[in-house]
């Protein structure tokens, strides 16, 4: 059973990492390494460009695997890659 003092360093962690997250996707920029993890496909690659929609407001991010296949996604969905070893 946890005591106050677990429970408070993992809401402080989560916090951290949610934040470190955060800074992550607003840092973003072309040549970055990236993964998109979803619930049975995974994606990583490098962004290859940055743009903002006919709206103005939305931006997306398009990002190349080392087979050349090119995903456009939210920037708001792009994850700091598991492995930063991997060739991508």
């Amino acid at each position: 059973m946890s005591n106050y003092k677990d429970i408070e360093h993992e809401i402080f962690t989560g916090r951290e990492e949610a934040f470190e997250l955060r800074l992550f996707r607003e840092n973003l920029k072309v040549g970055d390494k990236v993964e998109f993890r979803g619930s049975d496909s995974c994606f990583s690659g490098r962004i290859v460009c940055i743009f903002t929609k006919l709206n103005g407001i939305s931006e997306r991010i398009c990002v190349e695997d080392n087979r050349g296949v090119l995903l456009i996604k939210n920037r708001s969905h792009a994850l700091k890659p598991l492995d930063t070893n991997a060739t991508v």
